[in-house]
Protein backbone atom coordinates (compact mmCIF):
# COMPACT_ATOMS: atom_id res chain seq x y z
CA UNK A 1 0.00 0.00 0.00
CA UNK A 2 1.41 3.27 -0.91
CA UNK A 3 0.48 6.20 1.31
CA UNK A 4 1.28 10.01 0.18
CA UNK A 5 4.70 11.46 2.56
CA UNK A 6 4.30 15.09 2.93
CA UNK A 7 7.68 15.93 1.33
CA UNK A 8 8.42 17.27 -2.13
CA UNK A 9 11.42 17.93 -4.32
CA UNK A 10 11.85 20.62 -7.35
CA UNK A 11 14.66 21.42 -9.22
CA UNK A 12 14.57 23.93 -12.15
CA UNK A 13 15.70 24.12 -14.92
CA UNK A 14 18.39 27.22 -16.21
CA UNK A 15 16.49 30.25 -16.56
CA UNK A 16 16.46 32.69 -19.63
CA UNK A 17 18.00 36.03 -18.82
CA UNK A 18 14.96 37.92 -18.56
CA UNK A 19 13.56 36.19 -15.71
CA UNK A 20 14.25 36.07 -12.26
CA UNK A 21 14.76 33.42 -9.79
CA UNK A 22 13.95 33.35 -6.48
CA UNK A 23 15.42 29.87 -4.24
CA UNK A 24 13.58 29.96 -0.65
CA UNK A 25 12.27 26.91 1.74
CA UNK A 26 9.24 25.21 0.19
CA UNK A 27 7.28 23.22 2.32
CA UNK A 28 3.95 20.75 1.34
CA UNK A 29 1.02 20.39 3.65
CA UNK A 30 -1.62 17.64 3.16
CA UNK A 31 -4.48 17.13 5.07
CA UNK A 32 -3.21 19.44 7.97
CA UNK A 33 0.34 17.66 7.89
CA UNK A 34 3.43 20.08 6.71
CA UNK A 35 6.33 18.41 5.44
CA UNK A 36 9.89 19.66 6.12
CA UNK A 37 10.84 22.56 4.13
CA UNK A 38 12.94 21.86 1.46
CA UNK A 39 15.42 24.54 -1.21
CA UNK A 40 13.55 25.23 -3.91
CA UNK A 41 13.61 27.33 -6.83
CA UNK A 42 10.66 29.26 -8.59
CA UNK A 43 11.24 31.52 -11.87
CA UNK A 44 9.29 34.91 -12.36
CA UNK A 45 9.33 35.97 -16.16
CA UNK A 46 8.03 40.33 -15.97
CA UNK A 47 6.26 41.01 -18.95
CA UNK A 48 6.25 44.51 -20.63
CA UNK A 49 2.44 44.27 -20.83
CA UNK A 50 2.28 44.33 -16.83
CA UNK A 51 1.83 40.48 -16.66
CA UNK A 52 4.01 37.50 -15.39
CA UNK A 53 4.67 34.06 -16.31
CA UNK A 54 5.38 31.90 -13.17
CA UNK A 55 7.08 28.21 -13.49
CA UNK A 56 7.58 25.67 -10.55
CA UNK A 57 9.61 23.59 -12.23
CA UNK A 58 10.42 19.29 -11.91
CA UNK A 59 7.49 19.25 -8.89
CA UNK A 60 8.55 16.16 -7.44
CA UNK A 61 6.19 14.16 -4.59
CA UNK A 62 7.62 11.68 -2.40
CA UNK A 63 5.28 8.54 -1.73
CA UNK A 64 5.68 5.91 1.26
CA UNK A 65 4.84 2.40 0.31
CA UNK A 66 4.02 0.68 3.69
CA UNK A 67 4.07 -2.94 1.85
CA UNK A 68 7.91 -2.00 0.92
CA UNK A 69 8.65 -0.15 4.21
CA UNK A 70 10.24 2.72 1.79
CA UNK A 71 9.81 5.45 -0.11
CA UNK A 72 8.60 5.68 -3.72
CA UNK A 73 9.19 9.37 -5.97
CA UNK A 74 5.60 10.57 -7.56
CA UNK A 75 7.10 12.65 -10.25
CA UNK A 76 4.29 15.05 -10.89
CA UNK A 77 5.73 18.30 -13.06
CA UNK A 78 6.13 21.78 -14.28
CA UNK A 79 3.36 24.35 -13.01
CA UNK A 80 3.15 26.70 -15.23
CA UNK A 81 1.19 30.12 -15.64
CA UNK A 82 1.14 32.47 -18.02
CA UNK A 83 -0.07 36.29 -18.29
CA UNK A 84 -1.03 36.94 -14.50
CA UNK A 85 -1.87 40.77 -13.70
CA UNK A 86 0.26 42.07 -11.14
CA UNK A 87 -0.65 44.92 -8.86
CA UNK A 88 1.19 47.60 -7.57
CA UNK A 89 1.57 48.27 -4.08
CA UNK A 90 3.59 50.08 -1.37
CA UNK A 91 7.23 48.94 -2.26
CA UNK A 92 6.20 45.58 -3.75
CA UNK A 93 3.67 43.92 -6.26
CA UNK A 94 0.77 41.33 -5.57
CA UNK A 95 -0.48 38.54 -8.20
CA UNK A 96 -3.60 36.54 -7.87
CA UNK A 97 -4.56 32.80 -10.01
CA UNK A 98 -7.88 30.96 -9.67
CA UNK A 99 -8.71 28.51 -12.61
CA UNK A 100 -7.15 25.10 -13.63
CA UNK A 101 -4.02 24.50 -15.88
CA UNK A 102 -2.50 21.69 -17.39
CA UNK A 103 0.91 20.47 -15.86
CA UNK A 104 3.49 19.90 -18.06
CA UNK A 105 6.35 17.30 -18.29
CA UNK A 106 9.88 18.11 -16.17
CA UNK A 107 13.24 18.63 -17.87
CA UNK A 108 14.97 16.34 -14.91
CA UNK A 109 17.80 13.55 -16.00
CA UNK A 110 17.02 10.18 -15.17
CA UNK A 111 13.28 10.63 -14.89
CA UNK A 112 11.50 9.15 -17.92
CA UNK A 113 7.89 9.40 -16.90
CA UNK A 114 5.79 12.22 -15.45
CA UNK A 115 2.72 11.69 -13.27
CA UNK A 116 0.92 15.46 -13.86
CA UNK A 117 0.83 15.80 -17.57
CA UNK A 118 -2.08 13.20 -17.02
CA UNK A 119 -3.93 14.42 -15.22
CA UNK A 120 -5.24 17.19 -17.73
CA UNK A 121 -7.31 20.59 -16.31
CA UNK A 122 -6.05 20.61 -12.92
CA UNK A 123 -7.39 23.14 -10.74
CA UNK A 124 -5.40 25.64 -9.09
CA UNK A 125 -4.96 28.46 -6.76
CA UNK A 126 -2.18 30.78 -6.49
CA UNK A 127 -1.93 33.89 -4.75
CA UNK A 128 1.83 35.92 -4.02
CA UNK A 129 3.89 38.90 -3.45
CA UNK A 130 7.28 40.09 -4.53
CA UNK A 131 9.49 42.61 -4.89
CA UNK A 132 13.19 42.34 -6.85
CA UNK A 133 14.65 40.04 -3.88
CA UNK A 134 11.91 38.63 -2.20
CA UNK A 135 9.07 36.13 -3.36
CA UNK A 136 6.38 34.66 -1.04
CA UNK A 137 3.58 32.92 -2.75
CA UNK A 138 0.74 29.99 -1.75
CA UNK A 139 -0.44 27.49 -4.39
CA UNK A 140 -3.31 24.96 -3.49
CA UNK A 141 -3.46 22.08 -5.85
CA UNK A 142 -6.29 19.37 -6.45
CA UNK A 143 -5.28 16.49 -8.06
CA UNK A 144 -6.39 12.90 -8.01
CA UNK A 145 -3.76 10.51 -6.66
CA UNK A 146 -3.64 6.38 -6.19
CA UNK A 147 -7.29 6.89 -6.84
CA UNK A 148 -7.95 9.41 -4.34
CA UNK A 149 -8.69 13.41 -4.39
CA UNK A 150 -5.99 14.91 -2.86
CA UNK A 151 -5.84 18.63 -2.19
CA UNK A 152 -1.94 19.76 -2.04
CA UNK A 153 -1.15 23.07 -0.07
CA UNK A 154 2.28 24.57 -1.46
CA UNK A 155 3.77 27.25 0.61
CA UNK A 156 6.97 29.56 -0.84
CA UNK A 157 8.96 31.42 1.21
CA UNK A 158 8.11 33.27 3.84
CA UNK A 159 5.52 36.51 4.06
CA UNK A 160 7.17 39.99 4.69
CA UNK A 161 6.10 43.76 4.98
CA UNK A 162 7.99 46.50 3.55
CA UNK A 163 9.23 49.72 4.91
CA UNK A 164 9.02 52.65 2.80
CA UNK A 165 12.33 55.12 4.35
CA UNK A 166 11.66 58.53 3.37
CA UNK A 167 14.99 60.26 1.94
CA UNK A 168 16.73 62.76 4.57
CA UNK A 169 16.88 66.16 3.19
CA UNK A 170 18.87 68.86 4.45
CA UNK A 171 17.55 71.45 6.48
CA UNK A 172 14.40 69.60 7.66
CA UNK A 173 12.36 70.78 10.70
CA UNK A 174 13.87 67.86 12.45
CA UNK A 175 17.48 68.75 12.17
CA UNK A 176 16.85 72.40 13.55
CA UNK A 177 15.94 70.91 16.85
CA UNK A 178 16.30 74.39 18.61
CA UNK A 179 13.57 76.20 16.64
CA UNK A 180 10.67 76.78 18.37
CA UNK A 181 7.49 75.33 16.58
CA UNK A 182 5.43 77.53 14.53
CA UNK A 183 2.20 78.76 15.94
CA UNK A 184 -1.10 77.39 13.96
CA UNK A 185 -2.01 79.84 11.28
CA UNK A 186 -5.98 79.54 12.19
CA UNK A 187 -6.49 80.56 15.53
CA UNK A 188 -10.47 80.66 16.92
CA UNK A 189 -10.71 82.87 20.65
CA UNK A 190 -14.48 83.01 22.37
CA UNK A 191 -14.54 85.90 24.89
CA UNK A 192 -16.83 85.74 27.11
CA UNK A 193 -17.88 89.12 28.88
CA UNK A 194 -20.83 91.41 30.25
CA UNK A 195 -23.22 93.45 27.17
CA UNK A 196 -24.89 96.59 27.15
CA UNK A 197 -27.32 98.01 24.23
CA UNK A 198 -28.47 101.11 24.08
CA UNK A 199 -31.17 102.62 22.65
CA UNK A 200 -33.04 106.29 22.36
CA UNK A 201 -30.96 106.67 25.37
CA UNK A 202 -32.47 104.28 27.20
CA UNK A 203 -29.29 101.41 27.97
CA UNK A 204 -29.95 97.59 28.71
CA UNK A 205 -29.07 95.70 31.75
CA UNK A 206 -25.44 93.98 32.02
CA UNK A 207 -26.35 90.69 29.58
CA UNK A 208 -23.57 87.78 29.36
CA UNK A 209 -22.24 87.85 25.54
CA UNK A 210 -20.15 85.80 23.48
CA UNK A 211 -17.54 87.17 20.81
CA UNK A 212 -15.78 85.17 18.90
CA UNK A 213 -12.46 86.32 17.22
CA UNK A 214 -11.19 84.21 14.47
CA UNK A 215 -7.78 84.70 13.53
CA UNK A 216 -7.28 84.01 9.64
CA UNK A 217 -4.41 82.93 7.51
CA UNK A 218 -3.66 86.12 6.13
CA UNK A 219 -3.60 88.07 9.42
CA UNK A 220 -6.92 89.72 9.38
CA UNK A 221 -9.28 88.68 12.00
CA UNK A 222 -13.50 87.84 11.80
CA UNK A 223 -15.54 89.28 14.57
CA UNK A 224 -18.37 87.04 15.40
CA UNK A 225 -20.88 88.94 18.28
CA UNK A 226 -23.09 85.56 19.29
CA UNK A 227 -27.12 85.41 19.36
CA UNK A 228 -27.77 89.15 19.92
CA UNK A 229 -30.88 89.45 21.53
CA UNK A 230 -32.60 92.79 22.56
CA UNK A 231 -35.24 92.61 25.13
CA UNK A 232 -37.77 89.33 23.36
CA UNK A 233 -36.46 90.87 20.16
CA UNK A 234 -34.07 88.21 18.92
CA UNK A 235 -31.68 89.82 16.54
CA UNK A 236 -29.13 86.91 15.30
CA UNK A 237 -25.59 86.78 14.56
CA UNK A 238 -23.69 90.17 14.02
CA UNK A 239 -20.69 88.89 12.15
CA UNK A 240 -17.67 91.42 10.47
CA UNK A 241 -15.04 90.02 7.80
CA UNK A 242 -11.09 90.37 7.08
CA UNK A 243 -10.91 93.23 9.53
CA UNK A 244 -7.33 94.71 9.61
CA UNK A 245 -5.53 94.61 13.14
CA UNK A 246 -2.89 97.19 13.73
CA UNK A 247 -0.89 95.78 17.21
CA UNK A 248 1.43 97.26 19.34
CA UNK A 249 2.96 94.98 22.47
CA UNK A 250 0.37 92.80 23.66
CA UNK A 251 -2.44 95.09 22.20
CA UNK A 252 -4.45 95.09 19.07
CA UNK A 253 -6.85 97.51 17.40
CA UNK A 254 -9.39 97.42 14.62
CA UNK A 255 -12.41 99.24 13.34
CA UNK A 256 -15.06 99.24 10.77
CA UNK A 257 -17.51 101.11 8.81
CA UNK A 258 -19.60 99.47 6.00
CA UNK A 259 -22.62 97.14 5.81
CA UNK A 260 -23.15 93.47 6.97
CA UNK A 261 -25.95 90.76 6.64
CA UNK A 262 -27.18 89.11 10.31
CA UNK A 263 -27.30 85.94 10.17
CA UNK A 264 -29.41 83.81 12.21
CA UNK A 265 -29.05 82.45 15.95
CA UNK A 266 -28.86 78.89 17.53
CA UNK A 267 -30.61 79.42 20.53
CA UNK A 268 -32.90 76.88 21.31
CA UNK A 269 -35.27 79.56 23.00
CA UNK A 270 -35.88 81.81 19.96
CA UNK A 271 -37.89 80.42 16.98
CA UNK A 272 -37.84 84.00 15.06
CA UNK A 273 -34.68 85.82 14.26
CA UNK A 274 -35.17 89.49 13.11
CA UNK A 275 -31.69 90.19 11.38
CA UNK A 276 -31.92 87.74 8.33
CA UNK A 277 -34.90 89.42 7.35
CA UNK A 278 -33.73 92.95 7.77
CA UNK A 279 -30.88 92.72 4.33
CA UNK A 280 -27.76 94.15 4.46
CA UNK A 281 -27.48 97.05 7.74
CA UNK A 282 -24.65 99.65 8.27
CA UNK A 283 -22.42 98.68 10.98
CA UNK A 284 -19.61 101.16 12.60
CA UNK A 285 -17.39 98.88 15.27
CA UNK A 286 -14.37 99.70 16.86
CA UNK A 287 -12.33 97.49 19.38
CA UNK A 288 -9.50 96.55 21.10
CA UNK A 289 -7.95 93.27 22.73
CA UNK A 290 -5.09 91.09 24.24
CA UNK A 291 -5.22 87.19 24.39
CA UNK A 292 -7.57 87.13 27.10
CA UNK A 293 -9.42 90.39 26.97
CA UNK A 294 -12.01 92.13 24.11
CA UNK A 295 -13.54 95.58 24.44
CA UNK A 296 -16.17 96.45 21.57
CA UNK A 297 -17.80 99.40 20.53
CA UNK A 298 -20.64 98.82 17.68
CA UNK A 299 -23.61 101.16 16.28
CA UNK A 300 -25.96 98.79 14.23
CA UNK A 301 -28.65 100.84 12.31
CA UNK A 302 -31.55 98.35 12.78
CA UNK A 303 -33.96 99.88 10.21
CA UNK A 304 -36.92 99.77 11.93
CA UNK A 305 -35.31 99.41 15.29
CA UNK A 306 -33.43 102.23 15.11
CA UNK A 307 -29.60 102.77 15.50
CA UNK A 308 -28.27 100.53 18.32
CA UNK A 309 -25.30 100.92 20.39
CA UNK A 310 -23.83 97.83 21.73
CA UNK A 311 -20.58 98.21 24.12
CA UNK A 312 -19.10 94.48 25.02
CA UNK A 313 -16.23 94.09 27.91
CA UNK A 314 -14.93 97.02 30.06
CA UNK A 315 -13.54 100.60 28.96
CA UNK A 316 -11.61 100.72 32.05
CA UNK A 317 -8.95 98.08 31.18
CA UNK A 318 -8.47 99.23 27.48
CA UNK A 319 -9.27 102.01 27.31
CA UNK A 320 -11.85 102.74 24.20
CA UNK A 321 -15.39 105.41 24.26
CA UNK A 322 -18.45 104.76 22.00
CA UNK A 323 -18.14 105.77 18.88
CA UNK A 324 -21.75 107.67 18.32
CA UNK A 325 -25.00 107.73 19.77
CA UNK A 326 -28.33 106.07 19.20
CA UNK A 327 -31.22 107.32 17.64
CA UNK A 328 -35.21 105.47 17.55
CA UNK A 329 -37.33 105.64 14.65
CA UNK A 330 -41.31 106.03 15.59
CA UNK A 331 -43.76 105.10 13.44
CA UNK A 332 -44.91 101.27 12.23
CA UNK A 333 -43.03 99.65 10.51
CA UNK A 334 -42.86 95.94 9.12
CA UNK A 335 -39.88 93.91 9.09
CA UNK A 336 -38.50 94.49 6.29
CA UNK A 337 -37.79 98.10 7.58
CA UNK A 338 -40.88 99.31 5.50
CA UNK A 339 -43.29 102.14 7.11
CA UNK A 340 -46.50 101.33 7.05
CA UNK A 341 -49.55 103.99 7.87
CA UNK A 342 -51.03 101.18 9.41
CA UNK A 343 -50.61 97.50 11.69
CA UNK A 344 -53.95 96.00 9.22
CA UNK A 345 -52.58 92.40 8.15
CA UNK A 346 -52.06 89.40 10.56
CA UNK A 347 -47.31 89.75 11.78
CA UNK A 348 -45.31 91.35 13.80
CA UNK A 349 -44.38 94.97 13.61
CA UNK A 350 -42.29 97.49 15.33
CA UNK A 351 -43.93 100.55 16.39
CA UNK A 352 -42.23 103.18 17.87
CA UNK A 353 -39.07 100.93 18.87
CA UNK A 354 -41.23 98.01 19.72
CA UNK A 355 -42.14 94.87 18.82
CA UNK A 356 -45.96 94.10 18.46
CA UNK A 357 -47.69 91.15 17.17
CA UNK A 358 -50.71 91.57 15.13
CA UNK A 359 -53.15 88.10 14.95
Amino acid sequence: MRKLLLTAACLCAASLSFATDYTDSLVVTVDGNASEPLQTTVTVDKQDDGTINFKLSNFILSMYDEDEGDYEELPVGNIELSGIELTEETGYETFTFNGTTQVTEGDLEGVDSWFGPLLGDVPLALTGKMTDNQLYLTISITMAVMGEQQTIDVAFGSDFEVTVEQPDEEGTDEEETDEPSAEPENITVDYTEKLVYTVAGESSLEIDATVTVETREDGNINVVLNNFVMGELGIGNIRVDSLHVETVDSLSSFSYKGNITITAGDRDDISLWMGPQMGELPVEMTGMMTERELYLVMDIDLGALGTVNVVFGKETTLGITSVSTSTVATGTYDLSGRRVQKAVKPGIYIVDGKKVTLK
